[in-house]
């Protein structure tokens, strides 16, 4: 698949999902916005805990010029050497955490950010299926009763369509496979 190709499937999905909220309230104010807060992964260094959201792979194509700015965000990016990666990548490969530093302009909100606190997972059959983050408890306060079914039938279409990049299915089938959880 060409950049190209990428950044049209990201500016679909960008797309479906720029005017979606799982809730019909700013569910920050319950927490404190703590997913806007996040780390990248528990053995983050201090200097470090600032970069929260994983981008999806070729994400950071059409986050380029956001990222280059660092203007309401920062960013990591972290190899197969550093971060627990689908085999089939090789050690260069890697994925970019983002984490915001002050508000974000909602236009350019991270899927995962747009998608909390659900985690896609491409089950065995190799049907996508959303379920909440099984940290999401730490972060989250919501439940499922809370969040709006219409937004999570939105948000499936969108991860069905993103999908289709070869390597962010890889990624979602890695974070399937048990014991390979990042949450």
């Amino acid at each position: 698949m060409t950049e190209n190709e990428i950044i049209d499937i990201y500016k679909r999905v960008y797309d479906l999902t720029g005017s979606i909220t799982v809730t019909s309230f700013d569910c920050g104010t319950l927490c404190d916005k703590r997913c806007c807060k996040t780390f990248a992964h528990p053995q983050a260094l201090p200097e470090n805990q600032d970069h929260g959201m994983e981008l999806y792979p070729g994400e950071e194509l059409i986050l380029a010029a956001e990222l280059k700015k660092r203007k309401w965000l920062t960013y990591r990016f972290l190899n197969g050497w550093e971060y627990d990666l689908p085999p089939s990548w090789s050690k260069e490969e890697g994925v970019y955490f983002v984490g915001c530093t002050s508000p974000c302009p909602r236009e350019y909100r991270p899927l995962r950010c747009r998608v909390f606190p659900y985690k896609p997972v491409l089950k065995p059959s190799g049907r996508i299926v959303l379920r909440l983050e099984s940290g999401a408890p730490n972060y989250c306060p919501l439940s499922e009763a809370q969040l709006d079914p219409e937004a999570r039938k939105k948000l499936q279409a969108a991860i069905e369509l993103l999908a289709t990049i070869p390597k962010v299915r890889e990624l979602l089938w890695w974070d399937a496979q048990p014991g390979n959880s990042r949450d």
